[in-house]
């Protein structure tokens, strides 16, 4: 009863109140299609039902469609990488940007900074 209350509440607020999302990874994820965002949607209300359902069924069905989900994501990102390296001139520095990017390493790291004490050169090590 309180869960068809509040999805009721929530539809109603955010039709009043519209919030507008600036994307800022849309860059990064060139891969992600509009199929994709609608089955993921989708995959969420699944698994909304299921959560506190006991029914052996539904957590199948939701299992199924999550596996399937997951498998479409990966082969989307594989022909999008694939595609990238493919028309790129430096296949592998491509590669190691398609690497850092999906490791959540882009930026390059961090020099150890050094220190003079009576003009003798120490290096900080790291923990």
């Amino acid at each position: 009863m309180f869960n068809s209350f509040l999805s009721a509440f929530l539809n109603i607020f955010e039709a009043s109140f519209s919030v507008k999302y600036k994307n800022t990874n849309m860059k990064q994820n060139d891969w992600i299609t509009q199929g994709i965002k609608i089955s993921c949607k989708h995959n969420r209300s699944i698994y909304t039902v299921t959560k506190n359902n006991n029914d052996p069924k539904a957590k199948w069905h939701y299992m199924k469609y999550y596996r399937i989900l997951k498998m479409i994501i990966r082969e989307a990102k594989n022909q999008h990488y694939n595609t990238l390296i493919a028309k790129s001139s430096n296949k592998i520095q491509m590669t190691c940007t398609i690497i850092r990017k999906e490791t959540g390493k882009l930026h390059p790291t961090e020099q150890i900074p050094s220190i003079l004490v009576n003009n003798e050169q120490l290096k900080i090590k790291k923990l």
